[in-house]
């Protein structure tokens, strides 16, 4: 044996192996980081004339047939984040979990290690509360701009709302009640063609700015659905051919005035904002309502909405303040509701929601009709 590890040693036709070692922790994290995003070389400048120039400068409406924008997944699987405990045991913690539940365990010494929390693939195993280690649905939404550039066609304005009178409200319901109702759109989706899910950062994960989150909307399809709603189904479906079924909205709430605006984002079919509200009138009914300032994504989007995709929305929007109107009527559905209002804007006039923070408090009296101008309201 050792005559032949010899011979093989003094060999000259076999490469030597390398010796085997200990791997440090930083020669692995090397080792098996991904690889770093390719940098894209300059642009090399234009041979085009002058005249091309002014073709490819024109605004994106002019020449937008197709939707543009990424997709998101809503599919995606995501791990729930894994902790260390004091006791030395390891456990799962919900995303959902209460912030005064997190309060109170850590009051007590009793809850999770934050620097071992982390999501299992996700991030190399970065702590949840870091950019790396976050929801990797929250992440890839945190990326998704808004799609202002995408607009086609006019501006529409939809107003929807229902009031309730004081003494048909459910005990312990007021306007805050119903803020919190709309804040996570927790009453959207029963008895609706279409369903949502609001992404926030849990208590133990990395904050967004300024209390944003997002909503990611599925519509309902008749390949999916009990077919209980087969005519609007079967619009949803067809959209499908142009539009992905989850288009997703950045939330930008306001609790000091009750009002939630949700801003398109990506392949939205639609370009714009939208804002649910409550708050009392002038007589002491409590008011719930949604407005809209849009345009479409798209000619074919813009097409679609002079044909039916316009009543798709309104009958969407129509069913959650009906939930909204049963859960604070205790059941009674007890409320008035208001036909729907729609108003085309002059083309070439901006969304006069472009900036959501900035979207005027809730008014308490009805909007006039302006007869001279019947396409405009004041």
């Amino acid at each position: 044996m050792k005559q032949r590890e010899k011979a093989l040693r003094n060999h000259t036709d076999l490469i030597p192996q390398r010796k085997l070692r200990f791997e440090t922790l930083e020669s692995r994290e090397l080792f098996y980081a991904p690889p770093m995003p390719p940098i894209n070389p300059p642009n090399p400048p234009s041979l085009l004339q002058h005249e091309a120039t002014e073709i490819t400068d024109k605004p994106h409406n002019d020449l937008s047939l197709l939707p543009h924008g990424s997709p998101f997944n809503s599919t995606r699987y995501t791990p729930n984040p894994i902790a260390l405990f004091p006791d030395g045991s390891t456990q799962t913690v919900s995303p959902r979990i209460s912030p005064r539940i997190v309060a109170l365990m850590q009051q007590n010494k009793s809850g999770p290690i934050t620097s071992t929390m982390h999501r299992t693939g996700v991030g190399l195993g970065a702590p949840t509360d870091t950019l790396a280690g976050m929801d990797p649905k929250i992440r890839k939404l945190t990326t998704m701009k808004e799609n202002w550039d995408q607009a086609y066609g006019e501006i529409t304005r939809c107003l929807q709302r229902i009031e309730i009178a004081p003494e048909n409200l459910g005990p312990g319901v007021n306007p805050d009640t119903i803020y919190e109702w709309l804040e996570d759109f927790r009453l959207f989706s029963k008895n609706n063609i279409a369903t949502t899910k609001v992404y926030r950062p849990g208590p133990l994960d990395l904050p967004l700015p300024r209390g944003e989150s997002y909503a990611v909307f599925t519509v309902n399809t008749l390949d999916i659905s009990k077919r209980h709603d087969a005519y609007w189904e079967m619009l949803n479906t067809l959209q499908l051919i142009i539009n992905d079924s989850d288009i997703a909205v950045k939330l930008y709430a306001s609790p000091a005035h009750h009002q939630l605006a949700a801003v398109t984002l990506e392949n939205h079919m639609l370009v714009g904002v939208r804002v649910c509200r409550t708050y009392k009138t002038q007589e002491g009914w409590l008011r719930i309502e949604t407005e809209a300032y849009e345009q479409r994504n798209g000619f074919i989007n813009n097409l679609a909405a002079e044909m039916a995709a316009s009543s798709v929305m309104e009958e969407v929007w129509r069913r959650y303040l009906a939930n909204l109107g049963n859960a604070a009527t205790g059941g009674t559905g007890r409320y008035a509701a208001f036909p729907a209002q729609w108003f085309n804007y002059p083309k070439g006039r901006e969304n006069p929601w472009r900036n959501p923070r900035s979207i005027p408090a809730p008014n308490p009296t009805l909007p006039k009709f302006d007869f001279n101008y019947p396409e405009m309201t004041p």
